[in-house]
Order: structure tokens, then C-alpha cells, then sequence
């Protein structure tokens, strides 16, 4: 466990993530690799109006663990918030290839695709704090890297076995990438 992850979390469900994002950073250049510290650093960075190092820490967080249907849902939200609403589009449908019945995830997406807008997000936003990690007040269910039950988690969308690389369409149990491209 990290030590600055740790410190980083509880500052961020306090409210600080301005405070939260230096220690994650710590910890994403200890451990390159640590999910956990990938998807709440994007989530501070998000929070703190840092749109762009939000998108790129959660791509890398879904790269460390490309069948998780919660980082693809936390890039759709950074990547709305920073103004790529065809890309955050493509996002909740990989979450949703992933995991069918993600409601935030099918919300999310059909209010984007103009089925319908939730209560109070205005403005074609999903909302600032919106995003899925059980780390800061005003953020959904996820699930962590462990798979172990945490407060404000919900199901992991890590298949049983190895994670299956990939973006987009599952093809005989597997995803295929379909990389996201940026204008």
C-alpha cells in the first residue's frame, strides 16, 4: 500500500483534492502501475479544473486495467468536461460493453445522445464530481483494482481472468482496441 495513496485518498474524500493531487502523484510515479492511484488522481484533477491530465492519467489507469468499466466511465466524464463529447461518448459504450448494467454509465450516455437529461446537470455536462471511484463526496459506486469490498464500492467489471486488452465491441469474449483520437 501507498503511504502518499492513502493520504491522497483521504484528502480527497475530505474535499481537498487540490491537496489530494500532489500526493497521488507521488504515488502514479512510485507505482506507474497503481490503478487506484491513476483513477483518483484523475478524479482531483478533474475536480481541480485539470481536464487534460484528468484524460490522460485515466487513460493510463485504463490501460493498466482495460476491462474495467469504471475507468472507462471516469474518462467519459473527463473527457465531456474537457469538451470531447464524441469521445466521452465512445467511452460509456465501452463501459457499457463491459459491464450492460452500469446505470450511471446508460444515464450518462443517453443524455448525451440526447435521450434525456438527469436532474440537475444542466448545460450537456455530466457534472463536476461525477465521476465513479467511492473516493470524495458526490461520487458514485465503483469498484476497486483489488476486487476487495470497499465503502462506496460497487461490482468490479474485472473479469475473472487476466484483464482483456482493449476499446470498444467484445469479439468471442475478448475486446477489441479501438483507440480514442483527439481533435
Amino acid at each position: 500500500m501507498s503511504t502518499e495513496r492513502d493520504a491522497g485518498l483521504q484528502a480527497l474524500q475530505q474535499g481537498n483534492p487540490a491537496e489530494a493531487a500532489p500526493l497521488l502523484e507521488t504515488a502514479c510515479q512510485q507505482n506507474p502501475t497503481d490503478f487506484d492511484a491513476l483513477l483518483f488522481l484523475g478524479a482531483a484533477y478533474g475536480q481541480i479544473g485539470r481536464q487534460m491530465d484528468a484524460i490522460n492519467t485515466i487513460t493510463r489507469a485504463v490501460q493498466v486495467q482495460p476491462a474495467n468499466a469504471q475507468a472507462r466511465y471516469n474518462l467519459a466524464v473527463a473527457m465531456e468536461q474537457g469538451g470531447y463529447r464524441d469521445q466521452a461518448i465512445t467511452a460509456l459504450g465501452q463501459a457499457l460493453t463491459l459491464q450492460p448494467d452500469y446505470p450511471k454509465a446508460q444515464e450518462a450516455l443517453r443524455r448525451l445522445q440526447g435521450g434525456g437529461a438527469s436532474a440537475g446537470t444542466g448545460g450537456g455536462s455530466m457534472g463536476s464530481g461525477s465521476m465513479d471511484s467511492g473516493a470524495a463526496p458526490g461520487y458514485g459506486q465503483g469498484a476497486p483494482a483489488s476486487g476487495q469490498a470497499q465503502p462506496g464500492y460497487g461490482q468490479s467489471a474485472e473479469p475473472s481472468g487476466a484483464p482483456q486488452p482493449g476499446f470498444g465491441r467484445v469479439v468471442e469474449n475478448q475486446i477489441a482496441l479501438s483507440p480514442l483520437r483527439f481533435r
